[in-house]
């Protein structure tokens, strides 16, 4: 998970996706990539490997990028690309596009060509996937 640099108010990239979604105009994206998230669940069940579950990733990625002209830009596809050419299997923007943060998914003895080769990126945050899902650490009762 790294940050891509660029930092947005993802309200003005998400309101020209509401309008192609209101209008019709990006339903089979929408379907496809619906059916590409039942697939990886599937997938993940089945405890498939990394790489089908990343190829998924860059499907639904690439349907993502068509559903308006702002979800990607030129930087952006360079990171990704720079990824996939360095061992990623996929990945994709996170949130409305933009800019913000970019997941990739590779395999363990690809991360370090990748984060060498993408030496634009300066803030890489570490994450796991745990098979207990989200929970809380800290709550705390007072009331300040």
């Amino acid at each position: 998970l790294a940050f891509t640099g660029i930092s947005r108010y993802s309200v003005q990239f998400a309101s020209e996706q509401i309008k192609n979604i209101v209008s019709g105009q990006s339903s089979s994206q929408l379907a496809e990539i619906h059916a590409l998230a039942k697939a990886a669940l599937e997938l993940f069940t089945k405890n498939a490997s990394f790489e089908k579950l990343g190829s998924l990733l860059n499907e639904s990625w690439q349907l993502k990028r068509r559903l308006t002209q702002t979800v990607s830009n030129a930087h952006i596809d360079d990171i990704y690309q720079t990824a996939r050419r360095h061992g990623a299997f996929g990945g994709k923007l996170m949130g409305a596009g933009g800019g913000g943060f970019i997941l990739l998914m590779a395999p363990p003895h690809k991360h370090t060509a990748i984060r060498e080769a993408l030496g634009q990126i300066k803030v890489w945050v570490p994450y796991k996937i745990d098979p207990q899902g989200s929970q809380i650490l800290l709550h705390n009762d007072r009331e300040d």
